[in-house]
């Protein structure tokens, strides 16, 4: 229709909107940069990773060291009080299971309870409804891939995810920071005196490697 035309109003045609470059588009700016920065410092996250895993492993080695002299402690202590003595790699695995670890292995062997008491107290079985089904229910399924029992299957289980959590801390800082914080981010989340939860049957490791992978 011209009707337009009657009243002196005078079209323009507008070209149609063109899609932003390549070059103009910031999203593809950003993109292109992380994968060039990515690139040049592919041949310097091995020797990171490395680094990384080299302090996580020393690490775990001094956590076995202090539960070893906690369990060589508890025998000699037992030996006094005129009980039977136990293996000392039995005190080790009691240590790195204490406290919550025991709870979440009662959940991996016996699961939820149907009810909880309105009065529960942490002395009470029912008490284990507090924790969450994650951790427990990945290592229940370690538990049927490999022997030894529940307690042997989380303290493996957290060996792996405490490596996966030091690792993907690293990926994290190197995305944002480059290879060189993401070493020293790596060997910080390795030996940080905290970091001894990581091989205890806590649920720590897999929460963290989440929160950083995410």
């Amino acid at each position: 229709c011209d009707g337009w035309r009657s009243y002196g109003v005078r079209r323009v045609d507008r070209p149609a909107a063109q899609p932003p470059t390549f070059a103009e588009c910031k999203y593809c700016q950003v993109v292109t940069s992380f994968a060039v920065t990515t690139r040049g410092e592919g041949s310097a996250w091995g020797p990171a990773v490395r680094i990384g895993f080299t302090a996580y492993l020393m690490s775990r080695l001094l956590v076995l060291a202090g539960a070893g002299l906690v369990a060589v402690a508890r025998t000699q202590e037992q030996a006094r009080a005129g009980f039977d003595r136990r293996p000392t790699l039995d005190h080790v695995r009691d240590t790195l299971m204490s406290w919550d670890a025991a709870w979440y292995q009662r959940i991996v062997d016996d699961g939820y309870p149907r009810s909880v008491p309105a009065d529960v107290t942490f002395y009470m079985e029912e008490a284990r409804a507090a924790f969450f089904p994650g951790f427990p229910y990945l290592a229940r399924v370690v538990d049927v891939l490999i022997p030894g029992g529940s307690s042997v299957a989380m303290l493996v289980l957290n060996v792996v995810l405490g490596w996966v959590a030091v690792w993907a801390c690293g990926h994290l800082a190197r995305q944002l920071w480059g290879v060189e914080v993401a070493t020293m981010a790596m060997v910080v989340v390795a030996i940080f005196p905290g970091s001894f939860v990581l091989s205890m049957g806590y649920s720590e490791a897999l929460m963290l490697s989440l929160a950083a992978g995410c």
